[in-house]
């Protein structure tokens, strides 16, 4: 007994139910209309495989409700509405009855309040999260969004944080307005800070006087102020910071070359912080009052590593400012030449004062060929005033700004404090000094 002849009708109803591979091997069998020249278009050996394959998709499409044979034929595709959906609702389940030939006799419809759009999140909250749910054929149903207010609180503290942090270094950086050209004279003014020491802790009972952060900048800034004032309208001033600028350069609170214990007024980030400032603000001034400022800072005894990167700090923070140098430090010996004038600039604490003539000569000796009116040494280090004159080359040693420390008091030493602004003409050597008592 032959097969019966395939009906090509049932067999294109059942394509939508079978797999891509199902679906392949009954288009054969449509095309061909015949079992074997389809297996043998299919590469197959034989066409035995054919009747499992139809009993298969048959199972399949049985399972989803199309099953002719048995008389159960899928609902016909609707394309009229089931009914008037009133206004303010809308659809959320369809039912329909349908007979053996698919046609729908009955529909009942399932309606729900119309939902509103969802409500913007609150100003002080962020998305966290979205859930969705899908229908079978991917179309959006539902989702369900989470907000956290706690991320957004943190966000602003760090904001806040950051902003408290860069509030003492505001307004430094830029292009400031300078002085009016018109008034100034063709002179270098160099302002010498002798060993501020910022940082140091000293007490009145063991020390003599007092000494803190807050002392150091109302000393400092107070001398600033005064030197500024006293001195010439110069085109170009010049601010030397002659080493230890900073009293400690770590926690460790130690002298890094013997390990002296010294005396600190807070952790390291509070003095770095309050130096910083203290340094901003001074430059600041003197370009209000000078059109090019020229910043050396000399690396001390206390703070060989921290003045180097203080320099490079400095020298980041005026990036975008013209008018403010800031010389290289890595080197122990600084120099500048203004017209016949030759500068060297040194903590003091390494080199022996009469021999520094001899190194400047060394070290550029263009420059000091060139230098007929005036060669001379700044230096700090030993906290008081001395002056040298040897052979073609002055030198002399600045005040500090500082007290004396318990160290210092216990060894005898009672040098005055002061600061000085020294007033340079390019063809005439020095032509002015103005000096600044601290108390």
């Amino acid at each position: 007994m032959g097969r019966p002849k395939l009906d090509l009708d049932a067999l294109r109803r059942l394509l939508p139910y079978a797999t891509p591979n199902q679906r392949v091997s009954l288009e054969a069998l449509i095309a061909h209309d015949n079992y074997r020249r389809a297996a043998k278009a299919l590469g197959k050996q034989g066409d035995g495989s054919f009747d499992g394959l139809i009993k298969r998709v048959r199972a399949q499409a049985a399972r989803r409700g199309f099953a002719p044979e048995h008389g159960w034929n899928p609902p016909a595709q609707r394309t009229e509405s089931a009914g008037v959906t009133p206004d303010g609702f809308e659809l959320e389940r369809l039912s329909e009855l349908v007979n053996a030939d698919g046609e729908r006799t009955a529909a009942w419809l399932k309606l729900r309040q119309e939902r509103e759009a969802a409500e913007a999140p609150p100003p002080t909250f962020l998305l966290d999260k979205v859930s969705q749910y899908t229908d079978g054929q991917g179309k959006l149903i539902g989702q369900w969004k989470a907000f956290s207010p706690e991320k957004l609180a943190r966000w602003d503290a760090v904001k806040a944080a950051i902003a408290e942090a860069v509030r003492p270094y505001e307004g430094g950086g830029g292009n400031m307005a300078g002085p009016d050209l018109a008034y100034l004279q063709d002179t270098l003014t160099v302002y010498g800070l002798g060993d501020p020491h910022i940082g140091m802790l000293a007490h009145a009972d063991e020390a003599g006087e007092h000494f803190d952060l807050k002392i150091a900048d109302r000393v400092t800034n107070e001398a600033v102020i005064r030197l500024l004032a006293a001195a010439p309208p110069s085109r170009t001033g010049g601010l030397v910071l002659i080493g230890d600028n900073f009293h400690a350069q770590n926690d460790q609170q130690v002298t890094p070359g013997h390990g002296h214990k010294l005396d600190v007024d807070g952790r390291f980030s509070k003095v770095w912080r309050a130096g910083t400032r203290l340094w901003l603000t001074q430059i600041n001034r003197m370009l209000e009052k000078h059109s090019e400022v020229l910043v050396w800072v000399v690396c001390g005894n206390h703070d060989p590593d921290l003045s180097f990167l203080l320099a490079e700090w400095l020298r980041a923070w005026f990036r975008d400012e013209p008018r403010v140098t800031i010389g290289d430090n890595i080197r122990e010996h600084q120099y500048h030449l203004y017209g016949k004038v030759l500068l060297g600039f040194t903590h003091g604490h390494r080199s022996k004062p009469d021999a520094l003539m001899g190194v400047m000569a060394t070290d550029v000796p263009d420059w000091w060929a060139k230098a007929t009116a005036e060669r001379h040494w700044f230096t700090g280090h030993i906290h008081s005033k001395t002056f040298w004159e040897i052979r073609g080359c002055t030198l002399e040693s600045l005040r500090t700004l500082a007290a004396s420390d318990a160290y210092a008091t216990r060894a005898g030493y009672r040098s005055k404090r002061a600061s000085i602004a020294v007033t340079y003409d390019p063809e005439h050597g020095e032509i002015l000094r103005a000096t600044v008592g601290v108390r």
